[in-house]
């Protein structure tokens, strides 16, 4: 007799994604010729896979970047690995600490690499193309759907992370990028949490 609240719509976000969505998504409209990279692994992620999409990332030579944003969650070398991938593409490339505005973080970038879990909720409510890389076993097959229903560029193990998948990332033409932008978008709109929120007082 229970009422099952489950799926992307009733994923429990900030309310600030809901908030930044009309702008966020207006913005994917226009896809840049260069783009503003994110780069977000979860908290919990060590120096380790960081290294490794930064290793993949500066091998891939795309001259489609202007900027790389590392939020470095669990990463303590974070910077080191900034410095390396600033020398590797002659760009700017930000760290943040302690983020405590996902959303706008994400609103700034045209493209993300990232973990499941609910970070790739928040990526699709704000309709930001994004590579995943599977960290946790719980986190495999919801990335390998996300890849095949076309929410998410693509799913990867972390150790098969190429250089040219991570080029065919960043190179995508216009017309993927925006199919993709609008898949992610209708997936998850950032109003779960007030959808259980009426659910529990309706109840």
């Amino acid at each position: 007799a229970c009422t099952v609240l489950a799926g992307a719509r009733f994923a429990l976000l900030r309310r600030q994604f809901a908030e930044q969505r009309p702008a966020a998504l207006e913005r994917r409209q226009r896809v840049p010729e260069e783009k503003r990279l994110l780069i977000f692994l979860g908290g919990g992620a060590n120096d380790e896979p960081l290294g490794r999409v930064a290793k993949a990332l500066a091998g891939a030579k795309s001259k489609k970047l202007s900027a790389v944003t590392l939020v470095a969650g669990g990463a303590r070398n974070a910077e080191i690995i900034a410095g390396q991938l600033r020398t590797a593409l002659k760009l700017p490339v930000e760290v943040l600490v302690h983020v405590e505005d996902m959303a706008s973080v994400m609103m700034r970038a045209d493209l993300a690499i990232g973990a499941g879990g609910i970070s790739s909720w928040e990526r699709c409510a704000l309709g930001l193309p994004s590579l995943l890389v599977a960290l946790a076993d719980n986190q495999r097959e919801i990335n390998r759907q996300l890849s095949i229903d076309r929410y998410v560029f693509s799913s990867v193990e972390l150790e098969d992370l190429s250089q040219s998948e991570m080029h065919r990332f960043l190179d995508m033409d216009d017309d993927t990028y925006l199919t993709i932008s609008g898949n992610a978008s209708e997936l998850c709109d950032g109003e779960g949490a007030g959808r259980v929120l009426e659910a529990l007082l309706l109840g």
